[in-house]
């Protein structure tokens, strides 16, 4: 278990534990989908052969109320796209951006900001999804740059579905994700 899942479980325990077993239980069906999340991004690399290291770290407190602000910044250890995802408790999934260009090591911090994007009911866990790739991905967005928030029609199993049918032929060094929990209160 990462530093960052172990400081997140932690920081919400005395809130309810009903939280956490619901995110693990989800953050898990992403990763037997998709493998294991890639390590965080400690370094920086020009070799072709190494593998994509992702962080992904909220702005602020990971557990936030109704109604606050939901932003976080990602880094990457190569240079490529970026693309985020938000399931929340409901199920519904939000596609902040797809295709998003990326330098190493430079963090980029996301909702833009011109875009708020707020937590909204029901309480519980939001799992925001950051994939990374060396390449352009075809994504629900076609294929372009995408950079404005919208609902996309998939559950958060058709999601990781649809992801790793595209990332199926891609060398497991051309891409690597990592998930992030924001608990939501009331």
């Amino acid at each position: 278990m990462s530093l960052h899942r172990r400081r997140f479980l932690i920081s919400i325990a005395g809130i309810t534990s009903l939280f956490a077993v619901a995110a693990v239980a989800r953050t898990k069906d992403i990763a037997s989908e998709l493998g294991s999340p890639t390590p965080g991004w400690p370094w920086q690399s020009e070799d072709a052969d190494a593998p994509v290291a992702v962080t992904l770290l909220p702005i602020g407190s990971p557990v936030i109320g109704l109604g606050d602000l939901i932003r976080f910044q990602a880094t990457t250890s190569q240079d490529g796209f970026g693309h985020f995802y938000i399931s929340n408790t409901s199920g519904r999934i939000t596609l902040l951006a797809e295709n998003l260009p990326m330098r190493a090591g430079r963090a980029v911090v996301l909702p833009r900001r011109d875009l708020l994007l707020r937590a909204t009911p029901p309480a519980g866990d939001n799992i925001i999804l950051f994939v990374a790739t060396r390449d352009r991905l075809p994504g629900f967005g076609g294929g372009g740059t995408v950079v404005t928030p919208g609902d996309i029609q998939v559950t958060e199993s058709g999601l990781v579905d649809r992801l790793t049918a595209r990332l199926k032929d891609m060398p497991r060094t051309r891409w690597g994700y990592t998930t992030l929990v924001v608990g939501i209160t009331e």
